[in-house]
């Protein structure tokens, strides 16, 4: 039971992140925190941030300083 508990939790996180992956790619200039919380506003901060830690983790997207903005680099 625990085990399938653990995977269906991970299988959020990966559709979160693939759901703020497509938010974040189609604002061109860069997602700031409050159009990706606008933008999904059923996520749960909690997955919210779980979602970005592994964007970030993994070089999916990087972020900006100097706007707090979240871009993809591909698309840069």
């Amino acid at each position: 039971m625990r085990k399938r508990i653990m995977k269906s939790m991970m299988s959020n996180g990966d559709d979160v992140s693939r759901q703020l992956l497509a938010l974040i790619r189609s604002i061109p200039t860069g997602a700031s925190n409050d159009a990706l919380l606008t933008g999904l506003p059923d996520i749960t901060p909690e997955s919210h941030l779980a979602g970005l830690n592994k964007l970030l983790q993994q070089g999916t997207i990087s972020r900006r300083e100097s706007n707090s903005v979240l871009r993809n680099p591909l698309c840069m």
